[in-house]
C-alpha cells in the first residue's frame, strides 16, 4: 500500500481504539510483522559472516538507503523497522521505527499487561572511534515523532538515548523523552563532552519502554503500541547546539506505483490490460530541508536489469523550491515493451534530484522496482493493519 494511497485507512487502522463493524468484526493494530521475521534471518546470517566494525567521524544515517533493518554497516541490532509508510512528513524517504514487536515481527514475549512499561526496542551503534577532546564540540543530533499515522505512546511510555561507557562496560542514559501527541518530526543536540565516552569504544542506542492497553487481556487483543520514529542521526566534530539547518533537498515519499489500483499483474495479462491498468505517469515528493530556497533538477529512468537496458525519459526539469516546503514532481513515461521476452519481466523506476554538492547524496535517488510474475497484488507488502 503507497503511502500516498493509505493515509485515511491507515489512521484508522494503526490506533488502538478499535473500529467495530457487523458481526463484531473488528480492524485492529497489527499482532506481528511477517515481513520483520523475513529480514531478520538475512540480517542474522550477514552479521554472522560480518567482521568488527569501527566506524570514524562522521556518522550519518537518514535511513533512506536502507530496507526494513538498519544498515548493518552502521547499526549491530535488527530490532527497529526501517519503511516509509508509518510516520507523518519525514524529511527524507526512510525512518526507523521503534515500537513493540521484536525483531522477528512478535509482541516481545515479556510484555505483560499489568506490569506497566516494558523494555521494547533498541538500535545500538557499532563502535565510534570518539578518541577527540572535548573542545572539539562533538554533537549527537536526530529527529524523532511519536506515533504518525499508528498508535502514540502514552505519557508513561518513552523513547530514551543511551551511550556506552566502556571503562565500566555499561550503558549511561543521556536523554529521554515521554510519550506525547503527534507532533511534526523534532530536533534534538546531544554534546558530547564526558571523557569516559570520549574514547576510541564509544557508541550510541536509541531504545523506548512500551505499554500494552488494558483491552489486551486475550492473546488475540495482543497488538503493537506504542510507535516511536527516529531519522537523520548525525554524529560529527566541530558543531554547536544551533546546528540544526538540515542543508538537504531529498526525496521524502516513494516512487507511487505504475498502476491505477493495483501494485502487481501478471505478464502474460499485462500487453491486454496495458491501457486500462496503467497509471498515466509515476509521482514522487521531495522536501528543501534547508533554510533557502534552493534550484533542483529532477530526472526518471526506466530500466531494464535482466537486459542490462535504460533509458532517460525525457528531458531533466529544473525548480526553485523554497525553504522548508516540499514538491511533487509527476513523470510521465512513455516507453516501449517487448513483450515476446519470456514469462516475466523487471521494470526499475529510478527518480533523481540533482542537488548541490553539500546535500548528502544517499537521498537524491528512489527506485521502484515493478516484477511482473503470474500474480495480482493490490498492495506493496508492508501491512500496516490486522483484521478479525
Amino acid at each position: 500500500m503507497n503511502r500516498t494511497g493509505c493515509v485515511l485507512v491507515s489512521f484508522l487502522f494503526c490506533f488502538p481504539g478499535v473500529l467495530r463493524l457487523q458481526a463484531q468484526e473488528v480492524i485492529t493494530p497489527l499482532q506481528s510483522n511477517p515481513r520483520a521475521a523475513e529480514q531478520y534471518k538475512d540480517f542474522s546470517s550477514a552479521k554472522k559472516s560480518a567482521k568488527a566494525v569501527l566506524l570514524e567521524l562522521p556518522f550519518f544515517d537518514d535511513f533512506s538507503n536502507s530496507s526494513l533493518i538498519a544498515d548493518t554497516g552502521r547499526w549491530s541490532n535488527a530490532y527497529a523497522f526501517v519503511n516509509n509508510n508509518f510516520s507523518v512528513n519525514p524529511v527524507t524517504n526512510g525512518v526507523a521505527t521503534l515500537d513493540a514487536l521484536d525483531e522477528v515481527g512478535s509482541i516481545y514475549s515479556h510484555a505483560v499487561i499489568s506490569s506497566g512499561t516494558f523494555v521494547a526496542d533498541s538500535l545500538s551503534s557499532h563502535p565510534i572511534n570518539l578518541a577527540y577532546p572535548a573542545s572539539d564540540s562533538i554533537y549527537l543530533s536526530f529527529l524523532y515523532q511519536p506515533g504518525g499515522i499508528c498508535d502514540l505512546p502514552e505519557e508513561d511510555d518513552s523513547l530514551m538515548v543511551d551511550f556506552y561507557a566502556s571503562d565500566s562496560s555499561e550503558w549511561i542514559n543521556v536523554w529521554r523523552i515521554p510519550g506525547s501527541e503527534l507532533q511534526p518530526f523534532k530536533h534534538v543536540m546531544i554534546p558530547i563532552t564526558d571523557n569516559r565516552f570520549l574514547t576510541s569504544e564509544f557508541r550510541f542506542m536509541f531504545r523506548n519502554r512500551a505499554s500494552l492497553p488494558r483491552n489486551s487481556e486475550t492473546p488475540d487483543k495482543r497488538s503493537n503500541v506504542d510507535y516511536w520514529h527516529v531519522d537523520y542521526v548525525r554524529l560529527d566534530r566541530n558543531r554547536s547546539a544551533g546546528d540544526t539547518i538540515l542543508r538537504d533537498v531529498a526525496f521524502n515519499t516513494p516512487l507511487s506505483s505504475i498502476f491505477k489500483e493495483l501494485s502487481a499483474v501478471p505478464w502474460s495479462h499485462f500487453e491486454s490490460a496495458y491501457n486500462t491498468t496503467l497509471s498515466p505517469e509515476v509521482s514522487v515528493q521531495y522536501r528543501n530541508n534547508d533554510s533557502i530556497a534552493r534550484n533542483v533538477t529532477r530526472s526518471l529512468t526506466i530500466m531494464e536489469p535482466l537486459y542490462d537496458e535504460s533509458e532517460l525519459i525525457g528531458i531533466p526539469t529544473a525548480q526553485d523550491i523554497p525553504a522548508h516546503e516540499e514538491r511533487i514532481v509527476d513523470f510521465a513515461f512513455p516507453y516501449d515493451l517487448d513483450f515476446n521476452r519470456g514469462d516475466s519481466a523487471l521494470i526499475r523506476f529510478k527518480a533523481a534530484l540533482r542537488t548541490d554538492v553539500f546535500d548528502p547524496k544517499v537521498n537524491d535517488t528512489v527506485i521502484y522496482d515493478q516484477l511482473f510474475r503470474d500474480y495480482y497484488a493490490y498492495d506493496d507488502g508492508t501491512a500496516e493493519v490486522g483484521y478479525g
